[in-house]
């Protein structure tokens, strides 16, 4: 059943919210990442050490990518078509190529019937030389403007980029732009609205600038819950922190803070000193697989399998 998989988890990840990404992808990533270098030997002063290390690579890397995607256009033919165009100046460049995949189908699909309706207008997509093949695409319109589109093959809700079948819908309307509500925010630069992009991999400023954070939130909350129980002294303490910020000069109008959300309850400690020394934990003798540096290995069931039965005889 599993190499015959293909044919059957279709039907139950289709239309789910993945992303494009397949099993624990993102854990075994991060996790890939700490492992390389790592000593079940180290000292825990060693291991936060590494682990900073690796987690100002990563922030070195993703500063890179940002500057990339933001000071460069992905290349495009001249020959190309529009929509490419218009996708090269909308996404990310590593998304830019997923999408260019599905502009690439155009030249399979092509639209074969137009239904119309008040709410919405059905198109139906069919594969050029095998007409059985059909995909329904239901554009919402709310008068002049498109206000949704979708798609019977899911790839939008499952991916958040459009299908081919969308794609061909376009080019039959004559667009010559991807529309807004085709776009998701995520694979935009403008996804990383809640922080901005680090240009350096320096861990300490950031988590020198964490802790004021922390103490200032922790001040605040109770006289922020408080003054939630009225409008008019709500609107007071905003005005008032407004004023601190405007002068402080310190108010670029990026309003960093906007999509920070609810922190967990666990970190009102965190601005609080260590109450003793932390030690390097005791050293306990593993009892799974031996150590690298033993010359016993693992024999194969079939090895095992062998023996037993020259034994037999």
């Amino acid at each position: 059943m599993y190499e015959l998989r293909k044919k059957w988890s279709r039907a139950y990840t289709k239309g789910r919210y993945f992303l494009g990404m397949q099993s624990n992808q993102r854990s075994e990533s991060l996790n890939s990442r700490l492992h390389k270098n790592l000593d079940r030997r180290m000292s825990l002063v060693d291991l936060l050490e590494h682990s900073d290390h690796c987690l100002s690579r990563i922030r070195k890397n993703e500063a890179e990518l940002d500057a990339t995607a933001s000071l460069t256009v992905p290349f495009t033919e001249l020959t190309a078509d529009p929509l490419e165009r218009s996708a090269a100046l909308i996404y990310t460049p590593v998304m830019f190529k997923k999408v260019k995949h599905q502009i690439m189908q155009l030249s399979k699909w092509e639209v074969a019937e137009v239904t119309k309706n008040d709410a919405f207008v059905l198109y139906t997509v069919a594969r050029k030389g095998s007409r059985h093949v059909t995909y329904d695409v239901r554009f919402v319109m709310a008068g002049p403007l498109l206000q949704s589109v979708n798609c019977r093959c899911l790839k939008m809700e499952s991916e958040e980029i459009p299908c081919a079948h969308i794609f061909s819908v376009l080019k039959y309307l004559g667009l010559v732009s991807i529309p807004r509500c085709c776009v998701s925010t995520r694979w935009t630069m403008a996804g990383k609205s809640a922080f901005d992009s680090e240009r350096n991999g320096n861990m300490h400023e950031w988590f020198e600038r964490m802790d004021r954070y922390h103490e200032l939130r922790n001040i605040c909350s109770p006289y922020l819950f408080k003054a939630s129980n009225s409008q008019e002294t709500s609107q007071k303490v905003v005005d008032f922190l407004k004023g601190i910020i405007a002068e402080g000069g310190e108010d670029d109008g990026k309003n960093e803070a906007a999509s920070l959300g609810p922190l967990p309850a666990y970190f009102s400690g965190s601005s609080q000193a260590c109450p003793g020394n932390v030690r390097n934990p005791k050293i306990i003798k593993p009892k799974g697989a031996p150590s690298k540096t033993s010359n016993k290995r693992w024999k194969p069931f079939n090895e095992i399998w062998n023996e037993k039965n020259v034994l037999k005889k």
